[in-house]
Parts: C-alpha cells; structure tokens; sequence
C-alpha cells in the first residue's frame, strides 16, 4: 500500500496577509475592493525559504530525494508518496484500519512523531490523526414529516409548471425568485462573471435533468444544462448516465442534482462551473494506482491555487460539512489555511452550509468561510415549531476562535439571554458563532433520473444564496466596480440592514429550548435572509 502524506508549511507573512483580506473586505477601510492578484497573494503566502529547505533536507536525511517531492503553489506544502512502512517509520507512527459504525472506512494514526526542529516550519501533516467524515446536507430520512425526500412524478413531455406561484410546499424558480426580489433583474455583466458549484463524495450534475427541471420551471434558462463546465479533478465524477432504484434509495447523486438546479434556478444566465472533486479522506493508496484519495477540500483548495484570475468563479457554493469533533489536534492548522486561500481569490465569496447537528461542523466554519443556515417560508419564523421538527444548524466552534468583525453582534446577542447561564460549559462562547446568515430550504423542488422530487437541507440554501450573490455579483460588475469577495466584514458592519430579520423560532432539541431567533445576529439564523434590492441599495448600486 502507499499513501500520499501532504505536510503544509507556515507562511512566513502570516499576519499581514490576514490583514490585507480583511482590509480589502472593510468598507470602512481605504483598500476596500482592491483585492489581491493571485500572483501577489502568492507571495506573501511563501513560506520562507528556512522551512522548505528544512523539511526538504529531514526527508533528505530519510532516503527521499528531490525528484520524489512534489509542491504547492508559493511551495505552501511538500507532498510525497510512499509505501505505508516508509511513512510509519518517517513519523514514528504505526497506521490501523478504523471502521465507523456506517460502513466508513480509515486509515488512520492515533499519534506520530515529527522532529523539534520542524515544529515552527509545518502546520498540519495528512493524513495523520484526522477523522473528517465529510457529508452531504440533503436530507435523507425515510419519515413522512417535512424531512422526506419523495417522489412526486416521472416527467413526461417538456411543459412549463402551471402549478400556483406561492406554494410552499412546491418550492421552485419562480417562487424563490420573487421570495428575495431577483425576479425583474436582467443580468448585463455575464462575460465577466462566474459562480461555481463543488461536488464530492461521487456526486455530480446530469445535464438531462437539468435541462428538465429548467424547461418545468424556468424555461428561459434551459440552455444552461448543456453549457455549464465541468472540471474533473483528481478523477472526480463527471457521470451522466441515469442510474437504477438502488442508486436512488441510497441517496447517490442527489446532491448534485438539487446543488446545480437550484443555482442554476437562481443565478442563471450566470456561467456555471462545476468542480468535481475525488477521495473521500486522505486515504491509502494501492501500490501502482493512479487515483488520488487526499483530502478532497485540500485537493479542491490547491486546484483552485493553480488558477489564473481570470478563471475563478465570483461565488462558489459548498454542500459539505464535517463534524468538529472528527479534527485532531495536529488540523487546527486547517484554519490558518483559509486565509490564503481567501487571499489568493479574494473578489471570490464561498458559502457553506451547515446542518442540523448538536455539535458543530468543521472545518469550513472557520472565518473565512460565509456559514448558512436554514428558514422557512415564514416572514419573521425560523427553525422549529411545536409540530414541524425543522431545525436548523446553530452554534459556536469549539476550535476556531471567534473573528473580530463578530464580536459586537455576538457579545449582545449572549448578554440579552438571560437563560444562557443556565447552559454554562455546554457551548463555547468565545468560539466562531454560526450560522452569518439564512436561507430557505424546505419543500424544494428538483429532478433526478427524469422525476420530480421534493427535499429539504442546507444543500438547498447554499447553492440559493450563491445564486442571488452571483447576481449582485453582476450587478457590481456591470458598474464598473469590483465583485464582493468575502463578505463577512460587510455583513456583520452594516450589511446585515439588507436582510430580513428572523425573530422567531428557535434550534429547540434534546429537552431544552435551545438557541432563540432574536432582533439583530443570533445563533439559530445569523443576519437572516437576503433581500436582493436592499443589498443592491447598500452597496450603492443603482439599476
């Protein structure tokens, strides 16, 4: 067996890249929209030459040569495959099989040893002590309640929804379109424009459904199924062929599907790309095969690292989360990632979902990361009711820090609860709090294998958000002005007066109340939801 071991090195300008991203997000700050080029970005991300030359040289000292190594871009990380014994006897470390109760396998290390004198040099070392088992958000449960995913009918011809515009439990195009005020928007900037879509875990975009669900219920977008990109990387799914009812009722395939059509639905005439991405963990790898199982978000990341400015999307959705308690110790160094990456396409805002769980996801919380959560159909209403069990992700980190621009929205929502005391030590306050903002995601519409189905998750939020910021996106563009990037400092400045305020619900669950709905930020909804015009309105766009 060989295995294909990633060590990332420290930046030696750590600092003020950080700065700089947040500087060019601040639009209080002079260097507002001045983004990074990738080649700058580059730079400041090197690690110094000390570090490189140091792990080169201990890899050296270990019978490895040179022309084994590969690297990243700014040499931000050395990669090697070797066979299993060689990596043990590297690190010291002895590799098991680890089997999760659903049929997951890993391949694993409890603990490793890496010497002194690389410690300031190397951030993370994978895979190593990592258990990441990352998932999709569409809701797969079997029950009748609103949680089912269910068949409504096989399609047959190509004609338009007649069903009512307003159906709550019908969720689609239309109706999202005039929920958050895109529908009157004609987009005027999309040769400069780009929104993206990831798949993992074997997931991909049919275009035959695609181009269904589009003729059903967004006809004047139905050209968009045959000429979205998709990117294979590392041997990612790029399948079309309609698959049986053993693939359906695993779920298989659905992700992508309700991730490429609702954004599609959204954001279209947008151009659309779709990475699709191999591996599920840092794996093994049979001696003499090709395929790459690293990290998939890694090997996503570093992908996108290699691309031209031109070629990066403005919006990229994220379906996936992993739980916070499957990070060792040794990915804590995942956060200090995201910063580079955020810097090295800066003009680009990536939002990711969360799901409904009682301990937090990881490690696409961190705050870099634009963090949604789910609402229903209900102007001020959110997440749970006596009778409908709709509960959204909510929270704090118990890993990352919580980000500066957070702290006056997060310090007032936990100082007006007066029932928190009461959940000391149960959550961590000073952690990253999420979710930033909201979204729908009940009931909605989609098609797989030419059938009509209907399911709900934060895999439907997502892609829904990037679609209307894809479009603000536009509208920024058409003004000669540059794309949002990252959000957050936006949002949680002024920004946050866009959206519409979710003041009720709550995350209730285990026999307690849980976090509230609340005026202002609070833990269940973040901000709330987007309204598209009063974004617009904020940024000083004019139509």
């Amino acid at each position: 067996m060989v295995v294909s071991l990633i060590i990332n090195l420290r930046e030696s300008n750590f600092e003020e890249l950080e700065q700089m991203l947040y500087q060019a997000s601040d639009p209080a700050h002079a260097r507002y929209g001045q983004h990074l080029k990738g080649h700058e970005a580059s730079e400041l991300a090197r690690p110094s030459n000390e570090a490189i030359d140091a792990v080169r040289n201990w890899l050296n000292s270990q019978g490895i040569d040179n022309s084994r190594l590969r690297y990243g871009r700014a040499m931000s990380w050395i990669g090697i495959s070797l066979p299993i014994s060689q990596i043990e006897t590297l690190l010291q470390a002895n590799y098991s099989t680890f089997v999760h109760r659903d049929g997951t396998r890993l391949d694993r290390t409890p603990e490793y040893c890496l010497p002194i004198h690389l410690h300031e040099f190397v951030s993370t070392k994978q895979p190593t002590t990592c258990f990441l088992r990352r998932k999709s958000q569409v809701s797969t449960s079997n029950s009748r309640s609103i949680h089912s995913l269910t068949r409504k009918s096989t399609i047959e011809g190509e004609a338009v929804d007649k069903t009512p515009l307003c159906d709550p439990a019908n969720v689609t195009p239309a109706f999202l379109r005039h929920f958050y005020g895109t529908f009157n928007y004609t987009a005027r900037a999309t040769k400069r424009n780009k929104m993206a879509v990831t798949n993992f875990l074997g997931a991909f975009a049919n275009r035959s459904d695609d181009k269904i669900y589009l003729q059903k219920y967004r006809p004047e977008a139905a050209a968009g199924a045959a000429t979205f990109k998709v990117i294979s990387i590392a041997n990612g799914t790029i399948g079309q062929t309609p698959t049986d009812d053993s693939f359906i009722e695993q779920i298989l395939g659905f992700e992508g599907a309700l991730d490429s059509q609702t954004i599609l639905g959204m954001g279209w005439p947008t151009p659309l790309t779709i990475y699709s991405t191999a591996g599920t963990n840092p794996d093994f790898i049979p001696e003499g095969n090709s395929t790459n199982f690293d990290e998939p978000y890694v090997t996503w990341l570093q992908y996108m690292l290699s691309l031209p400015d031109h070629e990066l999307p403005t919006v990229i959705s994220m379906s996936y989360n992993d739980d916070e308690q499957t990070v060792s110790t040794d990915s804590w160094g995942y956060e200090k990632l995201q910063p580079r990456r955020r810097v090295r396409f800066p003009q680009r805002v990536v939002f990711n979902n969360l799901p409904a769980l009682p301990h937090p996801p990881s490690p696409l919380i961190a705050d870099k990361i634009i963090a949604g959560s789910v609402a229903a159909f209900e102007p001020n209403a959110e997440t749970f009711s006596g009778i409908q069990t709709y509960i959204s992700g909510a929270g704090f980190s118990n890993i990352f820090p919580r980000p500066s621009y957070q702290h006056s929205a997060v310090k007032a929502y936990l100082a007006a609860n007066d029932s928190f005391p009461a959940y000391a030590g149960l959550f961590n306050k000073s952690g990253r709090a999420y979710p930033d903002l909201a979204a729908s995601s009940q009931f909605f519409s989609f098609v797989y294998n030419a059938t009509v189905m209907h399911t709900q998750g934060t895999s439907a939020s997502s892609p829904l958000v990037a679609g209307i910021f894809a479009l603000v996106n536009d509208a920024l563009l058409a003004a000669g002005r540059p794309p949002l990037g990252f959000l957050n400092p936006w949002l949680y400045g002024d920004g946050y007066k866009a959206f519409n305020d979710i003041l009720e619900g709550s995350s209730a669950g285990c026999n307690t109340s849980g976090f509230p709905a609340a005026k202002g930020w609070d833990a269940v909804t973040g901000f709330g939801s987007p309204n598209f015009w009063h974004v617009l309105k904020a940024l000083n766009v004019t139509i």
